[in-house]
């Protein structure tokens, strides 16, 4: 199990103005979390602009999570190294430091309501040597003659009238061990020695059901990180019989 990725998005509405927003978060910045991130990049965005245009970025002193504030959202993205990616524990962790920095913040700016929280990580089980292959012929039933070159199987579940469960399983191709393309970076290859067909799984567990159909009971708050992080812990533990096509949810 390799561990690729984690992002972590917080949706949101406020009425502070996006001088308020920056002022605030500087604050926190200069109070509790210098310790850990670099400086932030403070965008000049005057109010009045959309409200998903980024406001503030930021990296960790690691240079492995980024976070991005805009007036309607922040998000919480790391890529994990050879130090984290094969143990969820550590990676996990490493998740609830950086939610809990985002928290700081959000405590701090008044008259904030959190929409929906959703948390997406990515994890390529590398046992499997030719992935398009294996996810065919044991996920997909179709009958064909031809050699598939891509593959994907995609599944979504509503969990207690809250939650949505997002499966995907297909396959990517790594490069040297990366991936060759994603969404911020080209790897060029020059040969097909080293390219690798592996079996990649995302899990992407929200709570916008509930803010979608039940707007006038939705509340959305640090326990909801909490149970969303918990099922995401499950699916990892069960990645085994994902793959398989065996899908367990205990609630």
């Amino acid at each position: 199990m390799i561990i690729l990725n984690t992002n972590m998005n917080i949706s949101m509405k406020t009425a502070a103005s996006n001088t308020e927003i920056k002022k605030t978060f500087l604050e926190i910045y200069d109070k509790d979390l210098k310790s850990r991130y670099n400086p932030p990049t403070i965008l000049p965005i005057h109010d009045g602009a959309p409200t998903n245009v980024p406001l503030i970025v930021m990296q960790s002193l690691s240079n492995h999570t980024q976070l991005v504030l805009t007036k309607s959202s922040i998000s919480i993205g790391t890529s994990y190294d050879e130090a984290f990616n094969s143990s969820w524990d550590k990676c996990e962790n490493h998740l609830l430091e950086k939610v809990r920095d985002v928290f700081l913040f959000i405590e701090a700016l008044q008259s904030v309501k959190i929409n929906f929280i959703g948390l997406v990580a990515q994890i390529i089980k590398d046992e499997y040597d030719d992935a398009s292959k294996y996810i065919f012929e044991n996920l997909l039933n179709f009958a064909s003659t031809q050699s598939v070159y891509d593959t994907e199987c995609k599944l979504t579940y509503v969990l207690k009238d809250k939650y949505y469960i997002n499966l995907e399983i297909q396959n990517v191709r790594l490069f040297n061990g990366k991936p060759m393309i994603n969404s911020t970076e080209f790897v060029p290859v020059v040969s097909d020695d080293n390219v690798q067909n592996k079996l990649v799984v995302s899990i992407d567990i929200n709570n916008r059901y509930s803010f979608n159909f039940n707007k006038t009971k939705s509340t959305t708050d640090n326990d909801d990180v909490n149970e969303i992080v918990s099922y995401t812990r499950q699916l990892v533990e069960n990645l085994d019989y994902i793959v398989k096509g065996d899908v367990k949810i205990e609630d």
